[in-house]
C-alpha cells in the first residue's frame, strides 16, 4: 500500500480546523513519525477544544478508551463519554468501522480521515468530518489517538463545498 505524503493527506482534509490541528500534528512530530502525548498542549488549540478527544489503546484488551471529550461530543452523544469504551457508545451505528479505524491507526502509525453521516439514527441529519492522529510512546507505538470530531448539518453542506473550493 502507498503511503500519502502529508501534503496529499492535507489536502484530503475538508474543515479549515482539521487541517490546524494536523499542521500542529506535524510540527510536534518535529523529525520523529509522530508526537507523543505530552508533546500536544491543549493550550495552543483552545478554540477546537470542544470538538477533541484523546482515545486511549487498552493493549491488554485490544479496545480503545476515550480519556477525554469537548463538550460538543458530549452534546451529540447527549451524555458524558469520557470514560467509555468506544464500542459502548449507544449513539454509534457503525462499531465495526470505528474499530477497523482505530486498529487500522495503531497498525500504521499514520493519521486518517474520513466523513459518515451522523453517529447515530436520531443525529442522522448531521455529517461527522472525523481526524484521528496518533500519539506515540517512547517505544514508538501507537498508544493514544488525538481526536477531532466537526458535526455539520446536512443542509450545510452546499455552503461548506462553497467554502472549500
Amino acid at each position: 500500500m502507498k503511503v500519502p505524503t502529508a501534503e496529499a493527506f492535507r489536502s484530503q482534509l475538508v474543515i479549515p480546523e482539521q487541517r490546524q490541528l494536523f499542521d500542529y500534528w506535524l510540527e510536534k512530530s518535529a523529525d520523529r513519525f509522530m508526537p507523543s502525548r505530552k508533546d500536544i498542549c491543549p493550550s495552543h488549540f483552545p478554540r477546537l477544544l470542544p470538538f477533541i478527544s484523546l482515545v486511549e489503546r487498552d493493549r491488554h484488551a485490544d479496545r480503545f478508551k476515550i480519556r477525554l471529550s469537548g463538550t460538543r461530543l458530549r452534546e451529540i452523544y447527549e451524555r458524558e463519554v469520557t470514560g467509555c469504551f468506544v464500542e459502548e457508545l449507544d449513539c454509534v451505528d457503525q462499531p465495526d468501522y470505528w474499530a477497523g479505524t482505530y486498529a487500522q491507526i495503531v497498525e500504521s502509525a499514520r493519521p486518517a480521515q474520513g466523513v459518515v453521516r451522523g453517529p447515530c439514527g436520531t443525529k442522522d441529519h448531521l455529517v461527522q468530518f472525523w481526524l484521528r492522529l496518533p500519539l506515540g510512546s517512547e517505544e514508538g507505538q501507537v498508544d493514544m489517538i488525538l481526536a477531532y470530531d466537526r458535526f455539520v448539518p446536512a443542509l450545510e453542506m452546499s455552503e461548506l463545498q462553497t467554502n472549500c473550493a
